[in-house]
């Protein structure tokens, strides 16, 4: 398939020109040209809406990939080594097969776990869930492209049932949930995996923040500029005009929040006190300066998590 001239090899977060090793799966950047309208189109009739309709999450799902195109989110091939080693280790076992993907912005963590298993030549069966449609779409629609069978569960992950797994994997996740209700995350997290299964994620670490994190007014107007800037930028246009791009990172930054971990010792407890064993919680390499704000592509403390499900 040739290559996706909306987002140049240079431009990829996590993925260099020339990098090897590669499988069928190792840049899925490549599709988001097909991917990108797919998702803007579907969002509006699968995007959570809660109840009663509040809390839409089409202003999120249906601009991300665009926003993956232009460089300017974090995403899980930013870290691809850490999962490229640990998910190929327990490939390498053989008794490592049943995946569940826990939470899912598009198809990016399905694609980087099954590159991690395609590397030792194997085939993971993998579920992912999530409460809302639209990415549940792009990972059937991704793996149907590359003829894998999947299942996609639509739901709140602390009423998910099924299992038991042999791995969960999840890319900043903890940060969706206000700290109240993280135990019980971590606790449904326990429930799926087999005695002995391992959680896999990568978790932001923000030191100086009490709660629930927005971007302030510098932060928003430094975020619309560099969209703007990145589609300038692109050899082809993005297809979108300007002042729609404006409108959408303006609606993105005004909407975003999370409620980071503030602590290496705060992950460790949270995991330890809710039925792990942690095996490794080490930072990952030091992202390049960049800019600042919640889901960024920039600078920022990333812990990278290995445990253990106690029996």
């Amino acid at each position: 398939m040739p290559e996706n001239p909306l987002v140049p090899s240079g431009n990829r977060p996590g993925i260099v020109a020339g990098d090897e090793p590669a499988t069928l799966f190792s840049d899925p950047d490549r599709l988001l040209r097909e991917s990108a309208p797919l998702a803007l189109e579907r969002s509006a009739g699968l995007c959570h809406r809660g109840a009663g309709g509040r809390d839409a999450c089409d202003w999120y799902h249906g601009v991300w990939q665009y926003f993956r195109i232009l460089g300017v989110v974090a995403t899980p091939w930013m870290q691809r080594r850490f999962y490229e080693r640990v998910l190929g280790e327990l490939a390498a076992t053989g008794s490592h097969t049943r995946i569940l993907v826990s939470g899912s912005s598009d198809y990016a963590m399905l694609a980087l776990v099954l590159h991690a298993y395609a590397l030792r030549g194997a085939r993971p069966e993998v579920t992912v869930t999530d409460r809302c449609g639209t990415p549940l779409f792009l990972n059937r629609w991704y793996a149907e492209r590359h003829e894998v069978r999947i299942t996609t569960r639509v739901g709140d992950i602390l009423a998910a049932g099924g299992g038991p797994y042999d791995v969960i994997c999840t890319h900043s996740f903890l940060g969706n949930f206000p700290p109240q209700q993280r135990a019980e995350l971590v606790s449904v997290w326990r429930a799926l995996l087999r005695p002995g299964g391992k959680l896999v994620t990568i978790n932001r670490i923000r030191p100086d923040s009490c709660g629930e994190v927005r971007f302030n007014a510098g932060q928003g107007e430094a975020f619309r500029e560099r969209v703007l800037r990145a589609a300038r930028a692109l050899p082809v246009a993005i297809g979108i005009e300007a002042r729609t791009l404006a409108r959408w990172a303006e609606e993105y930054t005004s909407r975003y929040h999370s409620w980071p971990v503030g602590s290496a010792a705060e992950l460790r407890a949270l995991l330890e006190d809710n039925g792990f064993v942690v095996e490794r919680l080490e930072p990952g390499p030091e992202a390049a300066p960049g800019p600042t704000g919640p889901s960024v592509a920039g600078a920022a403390l990333r812990l990278e998590v290995v445990a253990s499900r106690r029996p």
